[in-house]
């Protein structure tokens, strides 16, 4: 995670290092990417880098969290708008995400971090973004619809990991030059049998009161 002295930059420098951490990625196999390629891209020094992240894969995940949060705020803000029915929300947010992923640019990065992810890697990241997950568990129990029917921390977790699954799915086969078409399709019949096994807890749930 990025230290306390980046989280009090202001947007528009943090957003220059973010800038400059995709650049990089685009334009280069993160297997080689350098804090010297960072610092210089960002016209910032060493010295100055590691006051702001513990390594290249501290930074990288800083870049994959920037983007989450977005996300995020944007998930916020329509499952208001839609009264706290998430699946509308959900599936508006996917074909956005999906839009935004098609950019030839992003998918250059999405297969670049993605061929070099290890085992040990993917675990280290898994286990940050499980940290940074709390706030979206805390908000999805308390302002979604179907946080009401789960109820407890255990079902919304297991929900929320097979939907994570379904859009990573999702993202990879973009990455991998899939069909949009196909993909969308198939994604549909996912999150069309999530909302129906909800649904089923939810009556399941209403006919033991």
């Amino acid at each position: 995670m990025p230290t306390l002295r980046f989280e009090k930059l202001k947007a528009k420098k943090k957003q220059l290092i973010i800038n400059s951490v995709q650049d990089c990625l685009e334009r280069q196999d993160i297997s080689t990417l350098s804090v010297k390629d960072i610092a210089d891209e960002a016209e910032i020094s060493r010295g100055t880098f590691y006051t702001y992240f513990a390594d290249i894969k501290d930074c990288v995940f800083t870049l994959i969290v920037f983007y989450l949060n977005q996300f995020f705020e944007a998930l916020k803000i329509a499952t208001k708008q839609n009264n706290g029915d998430f699946f509308k929300t959900v599936d508006e947010q996917y074909k956005f995400i999906m839009d935004f992923l098609s950019n030839e640019r992003c998918i250059t990065i999405i297969k670049n971090i993605g061929s070099t992810m290890n085992f040990k890697m993917a675990i280290e990241y898994y286990n940050d973004l499980n940290r940074y997950s709390e706030d979206i568990y805390n908000w999805f129990l308390l302002e979604t619809d179907i946080g009401v029917v789960l109820k407890d921390r255990y079902k919304i977790f297991s929900f929320m990991t097979l939907l994570n699954n379904i859009i990573v799915t999702s993202i990879i086969e973009l990455s991998m030059g899939v069909n949009r078409r196909d993909i969308d399709r198939e994604t549909g019949f996912k999150l069309e049998l999530l909302a129906n096994s909800v649904k089923v807890i939810g009556d399941s749930y209403g006919s033991s009161k």
